[in-house]
């Protein structure tokens, strides 16, 4: 008989390798990469089965990827997959207006998409019930603080009562009071991935990482992005628009792009050597 000993250690050992792999994006990222180049030449068969590969390796879909497998399964006259995966954006992303998204006029035409529009409003239910409301809220009013207050930008649709005399006159003091909550409500309710918030906080909270990440004091904190990416917490290409910011500061030179770089093959070479370890594309 196998001792309890052995036994646990056995269970604990399979038990880490699932997590490890269930929490790695890296075959996802790839495949998700394959499909939409394929489909930018319209190979829209071949992109589907790449997307359903990719989406079989992971617990959680990213809805922009999703409404892409949609779009290639109605080009290839699927409709009822291009329904679930239409539906499964829904709930994951929280995008109630899909159908600005998905203008394909035959399968507008179908009994699915009918089902699909009908059922919209359940499927939001679905989306708002699973995600973090708490978190969202938070996200949203420093993503105000940041947009507005910091950089003036003009929001008619949200207003937060905010008393302009308490701050200080350079509004950009307050990205290090926002990027201090940001650790702090990493450490709460973990990181801000569109999983947990929806779509659009998500991307209210890229804008909250990208402004302060990029910073070169705040280096020491990139290691939780890289983290996060690996996870399919942090969309690759997010990192890169800012960590290219933070690379020039730093060297004076982009990390994943070639402006002001010679274009030669040794060059193109070695930063696609460098998007590939982050699971971006090659340069086209």
């Amino acid at each position: 008989m196998i001792s309890r000993v052995i036994l646990i250690s056995l269970l604990t050992s399979v038990l880490f390798v699932t997590t490890i792999y269930a929490q790695d994006y890296s075959v996802y990222y790839n495949r998700c990469n394959m499909a939409d180049s394929l489909a930018d030449i319209k190979e829209y068969k071949e992109a589907l089965i790449n997307y359903k590969q990719a989406f079989e390796t992971v617990d959680y879909v990213h809805a922009e990827n999703l409404r892409k497998a949609s779009v290639c399964a109605i080009e290839c006259d699927d409709f009822n997959k291009a329904y679930l995966y239409a539906k499964q954006s829904v709930i994951n992303g929280g995008e109630r207006y899909i159908f600005k998204r998905i203008k394909r006029r035959k399968f507008k035409r179908t009994d699915y998409y009918r089902r699909l529009k009908d059922s919209i409003d359940y499927f939001m239910e679905l989306h708002n019930e699973r995600v973090n409301q708490s978190y969202k809220n938070i996200i949203d009013s420093l993503e105000y603080v940041d947009q507005v207050i910091i950089r003036g930008a003009k929001d008619k649709s949200r207003h937060y009562n905010i008393d302009i005399t308490t701050l200080p006159l350079n509004r950009f003091d307050l990205d290090s009071c926002n990027m201090n909550l940001l650790l702090h409500l990493f450490d709460k309710y973990g990181f801000p991935s569109e999983k947990i918030l929806g779509e659009d906080s998500y991307f209210m909270a890229n804008t909250l990482i990208h402004h302060n990440f990029r910073k070169v004091e705040n280096e020491k904190y990139h290691k939780m992005i890289f983290e996060a990416i690996i996870k399919g917490e942090y969309n690759p290409l997010f990192f890169s628009w800012w960590y290219d910011q933070f690379y020039q500061s730093k060297k004076s030179e982009p990390y994943f792009t070639l402006f002001g770089m010679q274009k030669s093959e040794e060059n193109i070479n070695r930063v696609n050597n460098r998007r590939r370890k982050f699971f971006l594309p090659d340069l086209k």
